[in-house]
């Protein structure tokens, strides 16, 4: 058995963390577009990508939001008035 270092742990940890919350991530933007797409139909590429490039926490507030939609537009003023963070591409 190899032998590991306490920083090798400690990366190995973190590297767990962050997979995890790239899982939740990935998870719930896929949820929130399945809602949507039930709801209004498929959304529009770019508004999938945005939704994808979100953080957790603003998908877990898109959740809660879309409840409130009556229409499309609605998911296109939201993601207006939540922007992406400027290290998040849409490409």
């Amino acid at each position: 058995m190899k032998y590991v270092t306490s920083i090798e742990r400690h990366g190995i940890e973190k590297g767990m963390r962050v997979g995890e919350q790239v899982g939740l991530q990935k998870g719930s933007a896929g949820i929130v577009l399945r809602q949507l797409q039930n709801r209004f139909g498929a959304p529009e590429e770019a508004a999938q990508k945005h939704v994808h490039a979100l953080p957790l926490e603003e998908i877990e507030a898109l959740s809660d939001a879309l409840f409130g939609f009556a229409s499309r537009a609605d998911l296109g003023a939201w993601l207006q008035q939540h922007p992406l963070p400027a290290s998040s591409s849409q490409n």
